[in-house]
């Protein structure tokens, strides 16, 4: 593992946490079939119908089962709750494994490399803190002249090495949000421009700005079809509105 949120990653261990649910519920179905053997037992015969109201008096044997079942189940839930949550956690992305690599390239000697059970098994890997991007911020962070527009100096008790870079997060940000509203601006007024000043037909001109606009949105928010077709939606009536009839 390494700092930072990007390539701060662990792995699943998923065939191993199925493994262990699977032998809890082995467990606990087999304890329960013990107990329902044992409740048919005292219903019909020694104890009769009377017993299975009380559990102050319970039989021993239908007591300790249940004391036994008790820790069970709660390992069982709790190891359910957790691998669901790990399990629906996002995959680590290229960009992330490939800064955990570069890091082990750095420090080669800061983990034995019998514990680097991240080898090889870059699809079991999670971000531990996993931070949305959008595709827009992806793509300026992987821009070199931007990573050294936004360097960021490391304060002095980090421990690193020359060649690492750091850069602010804050800063993409910033610049993806400034695209972002620039260019919405930009396709709002452009068409209602271009139908004033320009003798073209309104179909057209719609259909292309407000493709466009859907690319730029999902450029910007990423993969949430619903809202990009909503505000696509009403986008397209902005621009129809303004000339309701083709020249």
């Amino acid at each position: 593992m390494a700092s930072g949120h990007d390539f701060f990653l662990l792995r699943r261990f998923a065939p191993l946490q199925a493994r262990c649910l699977l032998r809890l519920q082995n467990q606990i179905g087999t304890l329960e079939l013990q107990l329902n053997e044992w409740d048919d037992y005292v219903t019909k015969t020694y104890y009769g119908d009377g017993n299975n109201n009380t559990m102050t008096d319970d039989w021993r044997p239908r007591d300790e089962i249940i004391s036994r079942l008790q820790p069970l189940l709660q390992q069982y839930n709790d190891l359910v709750l957790s691998f669901a949550k790990i399990r629906g956690s996002p995959d680590a992305s290229r960009p992330q494994i490939e800064s955990l690599e570069n890091w082990f390239a750095n420090y080669p000697a800061s983990v034995a490399p019998s514990e680097r059970h991240d080898v090889n098994n870059h699809g079991d890997l999670f971000p531990v803190v996993s931070i949305p991007k959008t595709p827009l911020f992806t793509t300026l962070e992987r821009i070199g002249w931007l990573q050294v527009l936004f360097a960021r100096r490391q304060s002095s008790d980090h421990l690193g090495l020359p060649e690492e870079s750091h850069w602010s997060d804050k800063a993409f940000e910033t610049l993806a949000t400034f695209l972002t509203i620039a260019f919405g601006l930009a396709l709002l007024f452009a068409p209602l421009w271009w139908l004033n000043y320009i003798n073209i037909s309104v179909l057209r001109v719609l259909t292309g700005f407000t493709s466009l606009f859907a690319l730029c949105l999902w450029v910007s928010v990423g993969n949430k079809p619903l809202e990009i077709l909503l505000v696509a939606s009403l986008y397209a009536g902005i621009v129809a509105a303004s000339r309701p009839t083709d020249r």
